[in-house]
């Protein structure tokens, strides 16, 4: 049987510029071409042209009995910065039938492409008030159908909300060390101004309370709190006395006088001090490097009364360079010191216990990978935290060979530091953990930098929010073009952060003490008791997460709730979640429903990767619901949970599947073309965290989450 298709046209001639306006009754769309006109329909292309009066001079009729829609593909969801330059990705689109295609972008107000209808369009991302997600389309033509429309989910992040920027500069080179808060809503912190080290205290806004400056030609590397309310720093000061750098510890009171100083401390040639703690007695232990008798930086462990009066001094040398970043006193009276060392062929974290003398019991070298650029020094132990079974955590970086960068690390060492895991913090840049601060819900936050490989390879800093089970919860950088350093973070009542380090974005010639004042909301740490959710409707590529302490209601009250084919909706409570009528998920929808004992929780909106693994481990209370599970059906994982290897089942599948794997942020990390209806897959570098799984068959995609143990 064979259909005829009429095509009623109306062809107007526009003599002023050489174009013919056409419009096609049945569907009532318009075009306009030069000279060409062509009318596409499902089956048949016809290609009219006409002369300069307009009259028709030929006809060319395409047809095409078996043409297979294309297929659209718009690429790997993004997260990433306001300002940041965005490219798009079509080029995974493809068509059955092998016909060439062309592209046509569609995207939301705030987003100005470069061309529509590129395969790789870019644009520069918009300033946002909040974290915004924006959803650019993608529909492709093989010149007789269009394909489905397929969804890039870019999630703008707002890097600077409740973020107040100071900075203070002279002609010299200025920069911050450490940041206290002193516990009434205003900060303490040290560093370098114009030659001479500071004492600062300023308040929540950045407004500078009092500055003093001493000595000349030396910086305060670290600062803390008294055990008799006073405060203590200590640094160096570089060509004074008989040495090059000469070890400096200042005591103050709360106004900012000097109570007294040392300066007189051992060494060769060179002795700066990194870190001071209180200890038992209430004296003072520091940590740091000097060159002591073998021309080499060895680690110092020096031992200070209450008055300053040097009690021991102690050395830890490898032949090589070595340095202690942190030290803490531990249960038994004596010390953890951690570090870096160059002894071995490769450089090393280094830590180091000690007894209350000071005397070594044990060390351990953990990391060594390799090297970075022209330097090997750069796996170092910055901080480290004494943790509740008597081990140790300890936050640095390290070189991964595999990546070829460094990455932001945290080791969980046993009491007697045997490595019992570790965890990498890593982009697709080199990224840096300096100092941590541990809050009172048990989560961390931290201090570090980025490395942005800007016009001059500059860096950023970077502050990131990890729970108590280690996973990061958020994190955001900030800086300018040029090279800007984090180095140290505080908090006033968990709620307010502070930052110091350097800037010189800030300056044409030098850097600048860079404080930031943050204020802000981590979005799954407020979580309301609970949550009422009705007329809404997700659609496509939506990955919506919604978490309370107590009950979340979906629906009900004559309200609706919509999930559409394509969308994912997360539902995490601590008592009950009920879907009521009103509440409908279309096939191809995904729904997870999760009663949490853990308080792991995520909050409205949050996006996808602040879902954490362990919401996917928990049995829901489900009441009056009737949930599409089509992917769960005609897509079988198993096993699932798993430690990195799965299977694949496809049911009710035709011709050939598209399957593609991303992790958590949208970053592809495997992509096969299969007509088998089982196959075997694993995670690329497999670490624990949540997966997703995308099948493409037939116009149809199928999503499954995957999670990594």
């Amino acid at each position: 049987m064979k259909v005829l298709i009429t095509l009623i046209l109306i062809v107007i001639y526009l003599s002023n510029n050489n174009f013919v306006y056409s419009q096609n009754l049945e569907t009532n769309q318009f075009d306009f071409t030069s000279k060409i006109l062509s009318v596409i329909t499902n089956q048949k292309k016809i290609d009219y042209q006409y002369d300069e009066l307009g009259n028709r001079i030929s006809k060319v009729v395409t047809t095409s009995s078996t043409n297979k829609p294309p297929i659209a593909q718009a690429g790997t969801n993004q997260i990433i910065e306001e300002g940041s330059f965005v490219t798009l990705d079509g080029s995974g689109s493809n068509d059955p039938d092998g016909d060439a295609i062309s592209y046509l972008w569609s995207a939301p107000d705030g987003i100005t492409l470069s061309d529509a209808t590129a395969q790789k369009p870019s644009f520069t991302a918009p300033e946002v008030d909040k974290d915004t997600t924006f959803y650019i389309i993608l529909v492709v033509n093989d010149g007789f159908a269009n394909s489905q429309p397929d969804t890039a989910r870019i999630t703008v992040k707002d890097i600077n909300s409740g973020v107040i920027e100071t900075f203070y500069g002279s002609a010299q080179n200025d920069g911050g060390n450490r940041i206290l808060s002193v516990g009434d809503g205003t900060f303490i912190s040290i560093g370098s101004y114009n030659s001479a080290s500071f004492l600062m205290k300023t308040n929540t806004l950045g407004d500078t309370i009092w500055r003093k400056t001493f000595g000349t030609n030396q910086t305060f590397n670290d600062i803390i709190k008294t055990n008799d309310g006073n405060y203590i720093a200590a640094g160096s000061c570089g060509n004074c006395g008989n040495y090059r750098d000469e070890g400096i510890v200042y005591k103050f009171d709360p106004s900012g006088n000097i109570l007294w100083t040392n300066k007189s401390f051992e060494g060769s040639d060179v002795v700066i001090f990194f870190k001071i703690a209180n200890t038992s007695d209430n004296g003072y232990i520091l940590t740091g490097t000097t060159t002591n008798t073998d021309g080499w930086l060895d680690i110092i462990l020096l031992k200070l009364s209450s008055t300053g009066t040097t009690e021991w001094v102690r050395y830890f040398g490898r032949n090589r360079d070595d340095t202690g970043y942190d030290v803490k006193q531990t249960s038994d009276g004596g010390y953890i010191i951690a570090g870096h060392s160059g002894q071995w062929d490769i450089p090393v974290m280094w830590i180091i216990k000690t007894d209350s003398m000071g005397n070594k019991i044990w060390e351990k070298a953990h990391g060594g990978s390799g090297c970075h650029v022209n330097t090997c020094a750069q796996d170092q132990a910055k901080s480290i935290e004494i943790d509740t079974d008597g081990g140790y955590l300890i936050f640095g970086h390290r070189w991964i060979d595999a990546t070829r960068q460094l990455d932001a690390v945290i080791l969980k060492l046993d009491a007697d530091g045997n490595l019992v895991w570790e965890k990498t913090y890593g982009t697709e840049k080199d990224d840096y953990f300096f100092e941590h601060q541990k809050l009172k819900n048990g989560n961390y936050i931290i201090a570090g930098d980025i490395g942005q490989h800007k016009v001059d390879n500059s860096y950023n800093g970077k502050i990131f929010m990890i729970d108590d089970q280690f996973e990061l919860i958020d994190s955001f950088s900030i800086g300018g073009l040029k090279n800007d350093h984090l180095r140290s973070i505080t908090t006033f009542n968990d709620s307010i952060f502070a930052a110091i380090g350097n800037s010189r974005s800030n300056s044409d010639t030098s850097s600048d003490i860079w404080i930031l004042n943050i204020k802000k909301v981590y979005t799954n740490q407020i979580v309301p008791e609970s949550v009422q959710i009705a007329n809404q409707t997700f659609t496509f590529a939506d990955d919506v997460c919604f978490g309370a302490t107590q009950n979340i209601t979906i629906a009900g009250n004559g309200t609706t709730v919509t999930v559409n084919a394509g969308a994912s909706a997360e539902f995490i409570a601590g008592q009950s979640i009920h879907f009521l009528p009103g509440f409908h998920a279309q096939e191809g929808s995904l729904i997870h429903g999760h009663i949490t004992t853990s308080g792991s929780y995520c909050v409205e909106t949050a996006p996808a990767i602040m879902a954490e693994e362990i919401c996917l481990q928990k049995n829901a209370v489900i009441v009056d619901a009737k949930l599409n599970e089509l992917s769960e059906r005609e897509m079988v994982v198993y096993p699932n949970p798993n430690s990195g290897e799965f299977t694949v089942e496809f049911r009710n599948f035709e011709d050939e599947i598209r399957v593609m794997l991303f992790n958590s942020i949208g970053q592809i990390l495997h992509e096969v073309l299969t007509t088998e209806r089982e196959i075997r897959m694993n995670v690329p570098n497999a670490s624990s965290g949540m997966y997703f799984l995308k099948a493409v068959n037939d116009g149809k995609q199928f999503n499954r989450k995957i999670v990594v143990k």
